[in-house]
């Protein structure tokens, strides 16, 4: 779907990249040239391909910068261990940035909609992505073995609902990070829920992301069973 798409960089100037690489290292991600370059061709998919499938909100194909990619970066210090699941991960994100600026990881990203996967799936061919793995489906039909160190969900559902997809996916001691804006309906940011089953402990880390108003907040739920 994406073998026209638009060449290595070419949708976003080097000045573009270098101020990708600027916005990025505040958020405590370093990025190479190469790594920049990526990103702004998987921005430049997104907004092409937005027009005929519509892959995310129109109003943020002006601000994917920091809207998306910037936001997606923002998880890289709270990721932990080797395998990363991204669930519902949409056209990938947060999954694919996750996947370019950590290249030693690798990531399962995963949505009910195939359409979406099938974007993800070229795109990962022409940014020369080998470290994802893309599934169409459910992530309860993923085999019964299938266990990650971390699990990353952005614009899911709420706090409860997202706890109750993933644990059965983690790994005794792993982690699941998750965007959480205080949406209408959750608990206020200062009070996670406390009664999850399968939850040691909430932390909630706010970030400043360059380029947005207002500030985000991660939420990173440990699973039980850790140990030294």
């Amino acid at each position: 779907m994406v073998a026209d798409a638009p060449a290595h960089g070419a949708a976003h100037g080097a000045a573009d990249q270098d101020a990708l690489r600027s916005d990025a290292r505040a958020l405590g991600v370093d990025l190479d040239a190469d790594q920049a370059g990526r990103l702004a061709t998987f921005a430049g998919l997104l907004e092409h391909w937005n027009r005929s499938f519509n892959l995310v909100s129109r109003q943020d194909v002006g601000r994917l910068h920091a809207r998306h990619l910037l936001d997606s970066l923002s998880a890289v210090p709270w990721l932990a261990g080797t395998s990363i699941m991204d669930l519902g991960t949409g056209a990938g994100l947060p999954g694919l940035p996750l996947a370019i600026a950590q290249p030693q990881r690798s990531f399962t990203l995963v949505d009910r909609s195939s359409r979406k996967i099938r974007f993800v799936g070229n795109a990962c061919r022409s940014l020369r992505l080998d470290n994802v793995t893309p599934v169409a489906g459910d992530v309860r039909s993923l085999p019964a073995d299938s266990r990650f160190d971390t699990i990353v969900a952005r614009a899911v559902a709420d706090m409860a609902a997202v706890w109750a997809l993933g644990r059965a996916r983690l790994r005794p001691g792993g982690r699941l990070v998750m965007w959480w804006r205080g949406q209408s309906g959750e608990a206020r940011p200062e009070d996670p829920p406390d009664d999850l089953p399968g939850l040691a402990q909430v932390t909630i880390h706010e970030i400043v992301i360059p380029g947005l108003r207002r500030p985000h907040r991660l939420a990173v739920l440990e699973a039980e069973g850790g140990g030294a």
